[in-house]
């Protein structure tokens, strides 16, 4: 080849080469750019089969932002209208679009993806909980990916989506008039039981009040507190111990109130007592030979002269729960301060005993009133049959008689510490097991039923005093 062929030939290869790499890399971005496109409607359509998947009715809304697009997946009621979600989405949405915004170098193709997972509770009931992604542009090596780059997490909030927009409200979470009584005792017994409370402290608790602001998710209730000395400012309650006393349209079934079996063949023996050391630890006796358990119903004065007997009850697994201070108080002849500063001492000698304030109290018969009820904020243990056993006169076997003439399944029984109730004790448990009844506590009998305002009487004949 001649000098002037091999120039030339160079020369085309010097301009071949370029021609070549540009023409190469027009198509190579050709391509990455429609792969890119493609993984993009790839992600969206992965986005929105997940949405499907989570809850099927819901609308996808487009946010064109200078520097990226966001995509909104919004559930929708069963009257086909988007639910409150949309206003919180935005806000997610916006605060993770600032964040990627502000990184240097600018993010290419940057695109945030708000969606919700859910939980169905009951029928209409959802609870969603929202979540941001953003994807974007990035190298890596020689190649050029859409991914995931940063995402963020917001609460979850529970909607009846049969025909409301709002999650769900604290009124809505009531179960019945005597909720908020119910849920505020329950927060002060377990702030009691986590602060270790001294008496001074256990009063400024029952003092507090809740504000407006709550949190319900599948996890439990969050309420907060108005402005307090003790600085207290909220407290979380997990679902399994305030979702049986909630509306139970809003609580998963395995944390509602569930029927008792057998309810109707229990019997609850409760004794008025006052504690005397002697009597009432023979009863103990008898019921732990027999192997059952009762409720004991002390005056608060029993109380501060025998802490040991109740302790010693309590040890043996038996119920307890208070009367008035003294036995012969009668609440239907004070006045609401003289009846309060009756249940605060009674309290008071139950706590220091137990550190526990009590569950429920027994008011002289036909003294319990909503006046009282108000003043009280426990429920009232009353009684289906009266074994008549507070009769000076009365022997053993009347009082069997008594008792076996009342029964007829769910009952609550009349019972006092006597030496003669004791007597009685042996056949009464014998005959009753031979019918068929067995023995528990008031708690057991209306577990997750002893709340404010009530007058329980025996399965099934509860009372709201109003």
């Amino acid at each position: 080849m001649r000098t002037w062929q091999k120039a030339i030939l160079l020369a085309l290869i010097i301009i071949a080469i370029p021609l070549f790499y540009f023409e190469n890399r027009f198509f190579s971005q050709k391509a990455q750019t429609t792969n890119l496109k493609q993984q993009q409607q790839t992600t969206l359509q992965a986005y929105h089969s997940d949405a499907s998947e989570q809850y099927a009715a819901f609308k996808t809304y487009l946010q064109q932002e200078p520097q990226a697009k966001v995509y909104y997946f919004i559930p929708e009621n069963t009257q086909n209208q988007p639910i409150e979600l949309l206003d919180q989405s935005k806000k997610l949405g916006d605060k993770l679009y600032q964040q990627m915004s502000q990184q240097k170098p600018a993010i290419k193709r940057l695109t945030i993806y708000v969606t919700y997972q859910s939980t169905n509770i009951q029928d209409d009931t959802y609870a969603f909980k929202l979540s941001a992604a953003a994807y974007g542009v990035t190298n890596k090596g020689f190649k050029t990916v859409y991914q995931k780059l940063d995402h963020l997490d917001a609460s979850e909030q529970i909607y009846n989506l049969s025909d409301q927009t709002k999650p769900v409200t604290l009124q809505a979470l009531a179960k019945d008039t005597s909720t908020t009584a119910t849920l505020k005792q329950i927060a002060i017994d377990q702030l009691i039981k986590d602060r270790n409370s001294d008496w001074d402290a256990v009063q400024k608790l029952q003092q507090l009040t809740f504000s407006d602001q709550f949190d319900y998710t599948t996890d439990g209730l969050t309420l907060h507190f108005n402005s307090n000395p003790l600085k207290i400012t909220k407290i979380e309650l997990p679902l399994e111990i305030v979702g049986p006393y909630l509306n139970p349209d809003y609580v998963p079934s395995d944390h509602q109130a569930t029927a008792i079996k057998g309810r109707k063949k229990a019997i609850a023996l409760t004794f008025n007592t006052t504690l005397k050391p002697q009597v009432t630890e023979a009863i103990l006796k008898t019921l732990t030979d027999n192997n059952i358990s009762a409720t004991f119903l002390t005056t608060g004065a029993g109380v501060k002269a025998h802490p040991d007997v109740l302790k010693a009850l309590i040890a043996a697994h038996q119920g307890v729960g208070t009367q008035t201070y003294a036995s012969d108080d009668n609440p239907a002849t004070m006045a609401t301060a003289d009846w309060q500063a009756n249940v605060l001492k009674t309290n008071q000698a139950f706590y220091q005993a137990t550190g526990k304030l009590p569950a429920y109290q027994r008011l002289p018969l036909d003294t319990a009133n909503a006046q009282l009820a108000q003043a009280t904020q426990r429920p009232f243990i009353e009684w289906s049959v009266d074994s008549q056993d507070w009769s000076t006169t009365i022997d053993a076997p009347t009082i069997t008689s008594n008792v076996l003439a009342g029964v007829s399944g769910g009952d609550v029984v009349l019972l006092h510490t006597t030496d003669v109730t004791n007597q009685a004790l042996p056949e009464l448990i014998k005959q009753l097991t031979a019918k068929g009844y067995h023995f528990t506590t008031v708690d057991a009998l209306f577990d997750h039923q002893l709340t404010p305002q009530q007058q329980i009487f025996k399965v099934g004949d509860h009372r709201t005093l109003k």
